[in-house]
């Protein structure tokens, strides 16, 4: 007896929606932060047709290890499970929608296949309806510095 095994479908979210649509001033630049909340799925993040502008990846700025470089461009990303990414986006040209997708990602002979997939639709927004544009000299360098030491908390129940 040959049983078929049916693959079970994948399905990622963005902000809690299936493939939401974006929307994004041309030439406005917004500042996206990504965690891929899978337990085993690698994703490799693209804006179709754009660059992503990473300023920090797992909470570390760029500026951190190099002050010169605030900010570092890249076609696409890959994020493991549990990987964050913060970066700024720029709205593409009026009339050129674009999809912010997952590239397929070869786990090897014994991992689990991670395909391709649409993660949001990316639709430029009006001239009309858009914030005015954050010129690229106002992104300031991200600090994670204490000024101060935490207090010390005793904990309830022990003497």
């Amino acid at each position: 007896m040959v049983r078929s095994q049916r693959r079970r479908e994948e399905i990622f979210t963005v902000n809690g929606s299936v493939r939401p649509q974006i929307e994004i001033a041309p030439g406005e630049r917004q500042f996206w932060r990504f965690v891929n909340a899978s337990a085993d799925r690698y994703l490799d993040l693209q804006l179709e047709g754009q660059s992503f502008e990473i300023v920090a990846m797992d909470g570390m700025p760029i500026a951190e290890h190099d002050p010169n470089h605030r900010t570092r461009i890249a076609g696409h990303v890959l994020l493991p499970p549990a990987g964050r990414l913060e970066a700024i986006v720029t709205g593409p040209t009026a009339g050129t929608p674009r999809r912010l997708i997952t590239r397929c990602v070869d786990t090897g002979p014994d991992g689990d296949p991670n395909p391709a997939m649409v993660l949001a639709n990316i639709a430029p927004r009006s001239g009309a309806d858009s914030p005015p544009k954050t010129p690229k000299s106002s992104l300031n360098p991200i600090s994670k510095r204490w000024t101060s030491r935490p207090k010390k908390k005793r904990l309830l129940g022990s003497s």
